[in-house]
């Protein structure tokens, strides 16, 4: 038995706002070009319990690079226009992006969308500035830095590097946040258009809908993609989320009725989920699309993480939080068919 949760019921819970999604199938065939690609595990844990197992996804140990990928393509697509011509592989794809320099992939991160960022900016030859709060950890840090990115750790949250990297966006920057939608690429939008790849292969991996699928929040960018893609599927999936306890902001602002700010300090070990207010972007579709919000503390993650190791998954805290989550609301999900993500490795053994 843990600590105690948090539970809140959304009593916002109604008709979904329309909301652009790029199509699943391209986004899906852009994906099966990137190295690494192979559809990710579903691994059964329980009766009705599956994970959908993101610790090993295009070469890293996160889902983002779903989404960082689709919205790097993007924006670079609208930035070269009818130029771009028709590629095979990465490799064509840099010749023709190479005519967009100078160019710098600029971002906020706790971590593993940064990486995810700096990653395609790898792939394509394209210099990356990366901010993160410095409490992320020398481990992220210095897997950035292994990216090539320029880092610049930031003395606070993740919402006060956010707003660093928009105070200090250069002519030029493609700005490739997954929270923030300023900008002419609408960075953001695609990047959830991007997580979809997740629900297409379990698509092809389930005989049924899950009845119940927790999500972790953060921000809310998956989240808010998964209550998208699983309108766009017309699965009745009920969708509850889980966050950290002193990071519960999406909680607060389901309980408010509008984006809440909640200061911290936010000392969780799920540092991916350790966020200050939801993603304007993503509340719409939360407020509309969440049946419930579970915060926990540690220990649910950490008994979480255990449970996950026993079935040969690799998780971090952040990663195991949808497990958790379920593990804390105990009975109440008992018979239910339940899909959760794993939506990290164990970040410090990939420095």
């Amino acid at each position: 038995m843990g600590s105690r949760p948090q539970v809140f019921r959304n009593p916002h819970r109604g008709r979904l706002p329309s909301f652009a999604l790029d199509d699943a199938q391209e986004v899906l065939e852009f994906h099966r070009k990137l190295p690494d690609y192979a559809p990710t595990p579903l691994v059964k844990a329980g009766d009705r319990l599956w994970v959908k197992d993101e610790s090993h996804r295009l070469g890293l140990p996160a889902f983002k690079m779903l989404g960082a990928s689709w919205g790097t393509y993007q924006a670079l697509r609208s930035r070269l226009g009818d130029r771009l011509r028709p590629w095979r592989t990465v490799d064509e794809l840099r010749a023709q992006v190479a005519e967009l320099k100078p160019l710098t992939l600029a971002t906020a991160t706790d971590g593993n969308h940064g990486r995810a960022v700096a990653r395609m900016g790898r792939l394509l030859d394209l210099p990356t500035r990366v901010y993160l709060p410095r409490t992320a950890g020398q481990v992220r840090i210095q897997a950035l830095k292994d990216e090539g990115a320029e880092v610049i750790a930031v003395d606070g949250i993740y919402d006060e590097a956010l707003a660093r990297c928009v105070d200090e966006l250069r002519p030029g920057d493609v700005f490739a946040s997954d929270a923030d939608h300023r900008g002419e690429e609408g960075f953001a939008r695609t990047v959830l258009a991007g997580y979809g790849t997740l629900l297409q292969e379990v698509a092809e991996q389930l005989d049924d809908p899950p009845e119940v699928l927790m999500v972790q929040m953060g921000v809310g960018s998956l989240a808010s993609s998964m209550i998208a893609n699983l309108a766009r599927l017309g699965w009745p999936t009920e969708v509850i989320g889980v966050e950290p306890a002193d990071a519960d902001c999406i909680l607060e602002a389901l309980r408010a009725d509008h984006l809440v700010f909640v200061p911290g300090p936010h000392r969780s070990q799920m540092v991916g989920l350790n966020c200050a207010q939801a993603s304007d972007l993503a509340w719409p579709l939360l407020r509309a699309g969440l049946s419930a919000v579970v915060a926990i503390e540690d220990d649910w993650a950490e008994a979480a993480m255990a449970e996950l190791e026993r079935l040969g998954i690799e998780s971090g805290h952040s990663g195991a939080a949808g497990l958790a989550g379920y593990r804390a609301l105990g009975d109440e999900l008992a018979g239910r068919s339940v899909l959760v993500i794993n939506t990290e490795g164990a970040t410090h053994l990939h420095p």
